[in-house]
């Protein structure tokens, strides 16, 4: 079965959450040739969701505090459509910032 764009973003955010990652290294964590990912980190940092870290030779990534808050949301819209109940409401005024994007 294909994984949507929104869970291969979903994907990646996570895995960036608690360590920054290389390309080779996420390209094993989410599954994807190297053309596909790069598309996806592309599109992930136009929305400056993640961010690229210069280590020695290596470029790095990472979720920003963007990032893993979209990704709370996108946790939280799944769980809701899934029949799941008890979440956390958001404030007015971080769905407007969420809507921005």
């Amino acid at each position: 079965m294909r994984r949507s764009k929104d869970e291969v973003a979903a994907s990646i955010l996570k895995s960036c959450i608690s360590d920054a990652l290389s390309i080779s290294q996420l390209m094993a964590v989410v599954n994807l040739p190297h053309k596909l990912l790069k598309y996806h980190l592309d599109r992930l940092l136009s929305f400056e969701l993640i961010q690229f870290e210069i280590v020695g030779r290596r470029r790095r990534i990472s979720a920003t505090e963007k990032g893993i808050h979209v990704l709370k949301y996108y946790r939280n819209a799944v769980a809701v459509l899934n029949g799941v109940v008890g979440l956390a409401q958001p404030s007015p005024n971080t769905i407007e910032e969420v809507a921005v994007l």
